[in-house]
């Protein structure tokens, strides 16, 4: 997850936890796909 925070540093604009995390994490997921 942590490369998908280095692309996307204003994922820390969203102030509730859990939906930070969850939207991270499906950002990693889509990373880890699509390479």
């Amino acid at each position: 997850m942590e490369q998908a925070k280095k692309l996307w540093p204003e994922l820390e604009w969203i102030q509730d936890e859990k939906l930070r995390e969850q939207t991270t994490q499906t950002w990693q997921l889509a990373l880890d796909k699509s390479v």
